[in-house]
């Protein structure tokens, strides 16, 4: 179709005539759309595949418990936001020798973290051990209540009891009409 009758098409039907791609010289190719509704769509497709970046938090071997509550606290940060956290635990010069006091440091730190992440990778080198955590996902909790605000009997638990009061007062009718 010649551009001038795609140009004319386009503002007839009150669009956009957008260039697609153009591989050489004599091949132009037009697209009649809405340009504004392509990039919305685009925008909004974009915020929706962004992802936090993998954060990371190290920690020396020797560290004052204060720093360390800091950077836990740092980290809880981290994981509200959804961002997942590399823990690193250095090691330097003669510390290297004992490398089992740098797990037991991670471990410390996992333990005032327990309730919020969860193992993704555990892994150690000669110098530095490493644990990359991930935020829990909380259960979704279905909280229905009445309309005074108190929270709803199971539906399975209530049916019973009804079963079972309308069975009395029948059995009561019954032994008041003897």
């Amino acid at each position: 179709m010649p551009y001038r009758d795609a140009k004319s098409l386009s503002i007839s039907q009150n669009l956009d005539l957008v260039q697609v791609s153009k591989d050489n010289e004599k091949v132009v190719v037009f697209k009649i759309m809405d340009h504004g509704k392509y990039k919305y769509e685009q925008k909004k497709n974009k915020q929706k595949k962004t992802t936090h970046p993998l954060k990371e938090m190290s920690f020396r071997l020797r560290i004052d418990p204060h720093d360390m509550d800091i950077k836990i606290n740092r980290i809880k940060g981290f994981l509200s936001k959804g961002s997942d956290v590399k823990i690193t635990v250095t090691m330097r010069g003669r510390e290297r020798a004992t490398s089992q006091l740098a797990h037991q440091k991670l471990e410390a730190i996992l333990a005032k973290l327990a309730e919020l992440v969860q193992v993704q990778q555990k892994r150690s080198t000669k110098s530095s051990v490493f644990v990359t955590v991930r935020p829990l996902q909380e259960k979704k909790h279905d909280h229905r209540t009445d309309r005074n605000g108190k929270p709803e009997p199971d539906a399975n638990r209530s049916h019973s009891v009804n079963v079972q009061e309308s069975v009395k007062e029948n059995s009561q009718k019954a032994s008041a009409n003897f």
